[in-house]
């Protein structure tokens, strides 16, 4: 897992995320599209009025020690 800053592409090690539950459901599907394929695509997850978004995608390979 690697958790990046978006604006510095810079690697965070840890980070919290509060969701509501509507936002948990967009999180938990984007997520299942993600595993369907194809691969290299990334999802948006975004709250109600898109003032705050997380990009999810699922990694080319595994990060060294994994």
């Amino acid at each position: 897992m690697r958790i990046e800053d978006a604006a510095t592409g810079a690697s965070i090690a840890a980070a919290g995320l509060e969701l509501t539950p509507d936002e948990a459901r967009e999180l938990v599907d984007s997520l299942a599209a993600l595993l369907a394929g194809p691969a290299g695509r990334h999802e948006h997850v975004a709250d109600a009025d898109f003032r705050t978004e997380l990009t999810v995608w699922i990694a080319a390979s595994s990060p060294p020690g994994e």
